[in-house]
């Protein structure tokens, strides 16, 4: 059984659109997220990465997402500096291009498998 892209594609706009705007929202905005905050960062631009790299249809397009995905990650801690109360955080940009790494080659590791591919949608 293959995986419908058009869902990769609605999970993959709803992970970011919860990453951008979680990572905008005041500080005082009542949202908290409870653990450690850097494994949140790594958790989410995981899954995004993961996400992104099912929608790839072979390597090069795989490697090419890693800067694009890094560089969000980064403006996203840039746009934190403009928001009273938020501030940028090198060891958030860390954690989110740890997590942009690690998603990649967790998708390269087992994108073989049946389960994982993406098909047409219907």
């Amino acid at each position: 059984m293959r995986i419908p892209r058009t869902l990769v594609w609605v999970s993959a706009l709803i992970v970011f659109l919860v990453i951008t705007i979680l990572s905008v929202l005041p500080p005082k905005s009542g949202v908290e997220i409870p653990g450690n905050d850097k494994v949140g960062h790594f958790l989410a631009y995981f899954t995004f990465t993961v996400n992104c790299s099912m929608l790839t249809v072979n390597r090069k397009q795989q490697v090419s997402i890693l800067p694009i995905l890094i560089l969000y990650g980064i403006l996203i801690e840039f746009l934190q500096g403009c928001i009273p109360g938020r501030m940028p955080s090198g060891l958030d940009v860390l954690a989110n291009s740890s997590g942009v790494f690690i998603g990649i080659l967790a998708h390269l590791l087992i994108q073989n498998r049946e389960w994982l591919k993406v098909g047409p949608n219907n």
